[in-house]
């Protein structure tokens, strides 16, 4: 028996051409993508095998699940019981509740658990978890070379970028069940999207630049930056561009983000009947990063943490360096890619605001290396440093060390419990 149903040439010429600028789209980015994902799937395989051997101590934050280095580790277990369960609804902020974390990765981990038939399986949608991340982080990458190519013009510089974002020694988290990977593609997403249209278009494509922008806000606190960046893209933009529109445009693209944190703040509110539950839930994590950066001071025994508290404020360090060195790197005029231009002088305060808003929101100091690798412009300085290396030494001998880093980070935080 034949089948009726027959695709057209057109329809097959649509799909064709479609799945052409897919691959044309993540082809530059393969390479770093698969060999870095492959780095960390080995070394979270053979930690879980400690874990489960008895070798490597199994300490409370790993949760049971399949592949649970990655998918149930840390804050892991909280998205996945907010898509388990959905959100607390306890007043107490006096204790750890769910709703400190937002709603979008939790919502795709039960959407994609659901449809790949994982909702049934024990830790099921922990590691959907981990699957998403992997296409998001795909995607990120992506995103990145075509905009660094867009904006620096350098094809080389783009490879290089696309190379760090992938072999940072944090970027394992891009693995973990984790908001990271979701944020990185829907910021990345609404930047691409408004430099692409030069924020000239109608209406219907700036409130598409601002959903974008809402589900990034959506993700994490820190979020809203996205939108007042564009924002502040779309006051500054020249060019025929009236001041009605101007104003038009900017209302359009803050409006689904602040839309959409009100929504949620509010439902928490209704929820548990504490009207301020989502800006008071940080407390219990931690007293401060100011606070927990004195600990370094304290040796063991008094402070039996203190590896993790030495980590925790090199990435602090880390982070503040590469925050100056973005803003120099923008001054300098002695090389033709470091030349300013407005939507990367804009990013240049988009990172700044967010380490600034990171500082504010972040209870503790345990995690300032995955707080900020998502700060996209901060690697355009790690990929420039890079590039000017592998001009005095090799370039294998670069990944090689990037990928050392990367894998001591990753077992330091499941062996000795330093937070990623």
């Amino acid at each position: 028996m034949t089948s009726n149903i027959s695709t057209s040439p057109i329809e097959r010429s649509s799909a064709c051409r479609l799945w052409l600028a897919l691959v044309s789209l993540v082809q530059p980015v393969l390479a770093p993508f698969l060999l870095s994902r492959l780095c960390v799937l080995v070394t979270a395989i053979f930690l879980e095998w400690l874990v489960d051997s008895g070798r490597a101590f199994r300490y409370e934050f790993i949760g049971q699940a399949p592949l649970a280095t990655l998918s149930a580790t840390f804050d892991a277990n909280w998205y996945s019981d907010i898509a388990l369960h959905g959100y607390n609804a306890s007043p107490d902020i006096a204790i750890q509740q769910n709703y400190h974390f937002f709603p979008l990765f939790p919502l795709l981990m039960r959407v994609f658990g659901t449809i790949l038939g994982l909702s049934g399986v024990p830790g099921g949608f922990n590691l959907a978890g981990v699957i998403v991340n992997h296409v998001l982080f795909l995607g990120c990458l992506a995103l990145l070379y075509r905009l660094t190519l867009t904006q620096w013009g350098d094809a080389k510089f783009a490879k290089y970028t696309v190379w760090a974002m992938a072999f940072l020694p944090w970027s394992f988290v891009f693995s973990m069940a984790y908001s990271e990977s979701a944020y990185l593609f829907t910021s990345l997403a609404a930047i691409t999207l408004a430099c692409q249209g030069q924020l000239k278009g109608g209406a219907g494509y700036i409130i598409s630049v601002g959903l974008l922008s809402a589900l990034a806000a959506l993700t994490r606190p820190q979020g809203l930056t996205i939108a007042l960046t564009i924002a502040l893209l779309l006051i500054i933009s020249r060019e025929g561009v009236s001041l009605y529109k101007r104003t038009r445009n900017v209302v359009l693209v803050l409006s689904p983000t602040v839309i959409a944190l009100v929504g949620f703040a509010a439902y928490i509110a209704i929820n548990t009947g504490n009207p301020w539950a989502v800006l008071q839930s940080g407390h219990p994590w931690g007293q401060g990063w100011l606070q927990d950066i004195g600990r370094i001071f304290l040796l063991p025994p008094e402070n039996p943490f203190w590896i993790v508290d030495i980590v925790s404020a090199l990435g602090l360090v880390v982070w503040i360096g590469l925050f100056f060195a973005l803003i120099a790197m923008f001054l300098s005029r002695t090389s033709h890619w470091m030349a300013p231009r407005p939507l990367k002088l804009l990013l240049v305060g988009y990172s700044v605001v967010y380490f600034l808003l990171t500082i504010v929101t972040a209870p503790a100091n345990g995690s300032w290396g995955r707080y900020m690798v998502v700060v996209f412009p901060c690697i355009w300085v790690v990929a420039a440093v890079a590039q000017r290396i592998t001009k005095r030494t090799s370039a294998k001998l670069l990944l090689v060390t990037a990928v050392a880093l990367q894998t001591l980070l990753f077992s330091s935080a499941i062996i000795l419990q330093v937070t990623p």
